[in-house]
């Protein structure tokens, strides 16, 4: 037997598999109702020789679907057959057992029943059942890697169907032969025998077939050199394989990379493979998007880019943990191991190496390129019995004798590590007389520097003593005086520093005040002074009135807290205190935002005792709660609630304080923001309800009011949950009735249902026809949701749909007709 590469064989038969996986996946649906006729038939079926054939015909169908199914079936006809005595029966039972063991990878057992099937074929001059057998007998000693046996049995399949005439099986022998001449490295026979395939393909007009053996074409003639031949075939197999989808074209489009990348036309390799990647965009296609990603990762290493290298093999890897292919795995390991190395990171290339080695299985053994990158590797680092182990494994696979470059190659390698150790040892050695000759002079320098500076440092200090004594007095004067100077003038720098960066800070405080100021007041009141004169102009109408009053309302709000902030932190506000009931106040302050309530169509729910009286400033107060629930309606979305509610709590300093609590259900705040939310001008992020930003002005009122009623104010919120705002006044003693008790939880409001329980069938009506709309269909919803309120629909999903189409939020809109769909019975399906 010639000797073949591994590789190859592997190669050829993943082409063979992936043919037939396409061709069988063409006949499924048609299998299924075959599979169908059959179980009626076999239901109804009493002779035993028919049941046996329509065991067998099941046997054949469930081998695309269920493999131990299809095996159970082709049982069933072998031992039925052989009770019968039914011979044509018992062959085609036998083939079909081990076709079934075959696909299963159990190959002795399918080596066994064919071998049973020609015995019992050939004795009856079964000639399809020969034929047949013998053909899937030389794929199970292809897949072994016995090439003269399975191209001695193609061969008599072929001869067989060559007498019978059947084309399509013409074309699989001749296909078949093709491949194992491909694995004996005798590629344009190969050729031939693929052209002879090929040319019943154009028969039979079977246009998968063709470009499958255009791409088996070209890729042979890769294999003898032959590149631009290669590509005519690839590109025509491309352009008649649009039909076979995404996964061979993907693949296909890495073979013409491939080859372009060995003519050295990088650029172009490199657009092919990146478009074999925009294929491969399946589940299913895990493995040829691995492969590519690969291709690209190799091809940058080839033009000197580690970086890009390392980043495509990176993404191969994380690819190939999804897909089975084990040698994948290997390779992308291997790339990467590549990529670290040109980089200079051998820590990281030894672990992609190691890891692409240990992929490989106990079963496998690893390819030439792996085992020569270790050996580099670890000459580089230095570590040379490693290079020379895995050097000499590298040899082992190439050739099963050493020649003399690699005798020299070892040899040298082996003196290089007996060089290198003792080299070591001299160095070593060398170190240490070094070391003890270096220790002797330096002691016998310092023995005589000792006694040379003892003698001069006797002289020194004579004189030294002499001189001092004379200027020590006078000397010392003098830097007395000269640190107390130095220490003064430090001092008075030190001062002057503290007081120009105080001044810089209170300037850069008060041209950020400035800005902020302009800013706010541009922000705040550009619009509604855009509104009002857009909407003076024309016919006057109670519409326009009513926004006009809005916009106005709007911008009075803004500049009366402006004053009121500035006159509070001056202390000039005298508040005018008073006795009111607060369910009045509540009132008040909801009247004044009603057009806001109902453009927005939000309740205000009041959990608040009628009887409680508070001590306040009724304008000041009014204000308060009308900016508390502006920023709670501005905040909140179509339909939603929002709750003000009423507790008394104890403490220690008076009898009684009144907590008062407004409850949204926004997007909330993050917490971040929380610690500045009070302050003048803090500007947070634009919620995405409004599309509208806040300059902060209105909290910074509500604390400032608040404060000087002798109450406290504080803000309670989290992303997703709403936010709460409590405001705490102290009572006198007769503006209540009840006992003082500990303070209770604050009010949280419960979750509305999305969908009310008697409304669900309705509501699932409604959206089977809102979801064929897009979102931005405006007036065609509309339609629908006016339908909705002529029937009374009062559950919060026919809001949150309004929203959702207003603000332009696909992902919310279908997500909503899913819930609809569902017909969820939870409660705040869509909690925030």
């Amino acid at each position: 037997m010639k000797r073949f590469s591994s590789k190859i064989v592997l190669l050829v038969f993943k082409q063979i598999v992936l043919w037939l996986s396409v061709l069988i996946s063409l006949y499924s649906a048609a299998q299924n109702r075959e599979i169908d006729s059959l179980q009626l038939r076999l239901s109804l079926e009493k002779e035993a020789d028919s049941k046996v054939n329509i065991y067998n015909q099941l046997s054949k169908k469930y081998r695309l679907i269920d493999l131990s199914l299809a095996l159970e079936y082709s049982k069933k006809a072998y031992e039925l057959s052989n009770t019968t005595n039914f011979t044509q029966g018992l062959a085609e039972s036998e083939l079909q057992i081990g076709t079934c063991y075959y696909l299963m990878s159990e190959m002795d057992s399918a080596i066994s029943y064919f071998k049973k099937a020609i015995s019992v074929a050939e004795k009856h001059d079964f000639q399809d059942i020969i034929s047949s057998s013998h053909a899937n007998l030389g794929l199970v000693y292809f897949a072994q890697g016995d090439l003269d046996k399975a191209l001695e049995l193609q061969n008599n399949s072929l001869q067989i169907e060559l007498t019978k005439g059947d084309l399509n099986k013409q074309l699989k022998r001749y296909n078949n032969i093709a491949a194992i001449y491909t694995s004996k490295l005798d590629y344009m026979r190969a050729i031939d025998y693929f052209f002879k395939s090929l040319d019943i393909a154009q028969k039979l007009n079977d246009q998968r077939a063709i470009s499958y053996l255009l791409n088996n074409i070209g890729k042979n003639y890769d294999f003898v050199g032959q590149h631009d031949k290669a590509l005519v075939y690839y590109e025509e197999a491309l352009s008649k394989g649009k039909e076979n989808g995404a996964f061979f074209n993907a693949r296909l489009t890495g073979n013409i990379a491939d080859t372009y990348a060995q003519k050295g036309d990088f650029d172009k390799a490199l657009n092919y493979y990146k478009k074999g990647v925009s294929l491969a965009v399946s589940d299913d296609h895990i493995c040829p998007k691995t492969e590519l990603l690969i291709g690209i990762s190799r091809l940058f290493l080839k033009i000197d880019k580690p970086d890009s290298a390392l980043i495509y093999a990176l993404k191969a890897s994380e690819y190939a943990t999804q897909c089975e292919h084990i040698n994948l795995k290997a390779l992308a390991s291997k790339t990467a191991g590549r990529a670290y190395m040109s980089k200079g990171n051998l820590q990281a290339a030894e672990e992609k190496l190691l890891a692409a080695l240990k992929s490989k299985g106990h079963q496998n053994l690893p390819d030439d390129e792996l085992l020569q990158n270790l050996s580099e590797l670890y000459e580089i680092k230095g570590n040379y019995p490693k290079a020379l182990h895995y050097y000499k494994l590298y040899k082992q696979r190439q050739d099963s004798t050493f020649n003399e470059w690699n005798i020299k190659k070892i040899a040298r390698i082996e003196l290089e590590h007996q060089f290198e150790k003792n080299r070591t040892l001299l160095i070593a050695e060398q170190e240490k007389d070094k070391a003890l000759l270096e220790q002797q002079i330096s002691n016998f320098k310092v023995s005589r520097n000792y006694f040379i500076a003892g003698l001069l440092l006797f002289i020194i200090l004579a004189y030294f003593l002499y001189v001092s004594y004379r200027k020590k007095e006078s000397d010392h004067k003098i830097l007395e005086e000269k640190n107390r100077t130095i220490l003064n003038q430090q001092e008075e720098l030190l001062a002057k520093a503290e007081l120009l960066r105080d001044s810089n800070i209170r300037i850069n405080e008060l041209s950020q005040f400035k800005e902020g100021l302009a800013h706010m007041a541009v922000h705040d009141m550009k619009n509604p002074l855009n509104t009002v004169m857009g909407l003076s102009m024309g016919e006057p109408s109670a519409e326009k009135m009513k926004i006009i009053h809005r916009s106005s309302t709007q911008m009075l709000n803004f500049i009366t807290n402006m004053l009121d902030i500035y006159k509070f932190e001056k202390a000039s506000v005298v508040l005018e205190l008073k006795k009111y009931r607060l369910w009045d106040l509540i009132e008040e302050a909801e009247q004044q935002l009603q057009m806001f309530f109902l453009e927005k169509d939000i309740t205000l729910v009041k959990a608040v005792d009628k009887s409680i009286m508070v001590t306040i400033d009724e304008v000041i107060f009014v204000r308060v709660l009308v900016n508390l629930f502006s920023n709670a309606i501005k905040y909140s979305e179509i339909g939603s609630s929002i709750y003000i509610a009423s507790d008394y709590i104890c403490d220690g300093k008076h009898d009684k304080i009144l907590k008062l609590t407004v409850v949204d259900q926004g997007k909330g705040i993050a917490e971040s923001q929380l610690p500045r939310i009070f302050e003048q001008f803090n500007k947070n992020q634009p919620q995405h309800i409004t599309k509208s930003a806040s300059t902060g002005i209105g909290l910074s009122f509500c604390k400032l009011a608040i404060k000087a009623h002798k109450g406290n104010i504080e803000l309670r919120s989290q992303l997703g949950k709403g936010t709460s705002i409590i405001i705490s006044l102290p009572l006198e003693q007769d503006n209540y009735k009840e006992p003082c008790i500990q303070e209770k939880q604050i009010l949280k409001p419960e979750s509305n249902r999305l969908i009310l329980e008697e409304e669900i069938e309705l509501i699932k009506d409604y959206a089977a026809k809102l979801r064929s709309f897009k979102v931005h269909q405006v007036g065609r919803i509309n339609v629908v949701l006016r339908e909705m309120d002529k029937h009374s629909i009062k559950s919060i999903w026919k809001h949150r749909v309004r929203s959702a189409i207003y603000s332009g939020d696909s992902s919310a809109f279908y997500s909503l007709m899913d819930k609809a769909g569902l017909a969820y019975d939870e409660q705040d399906l869509n909690s925030r």
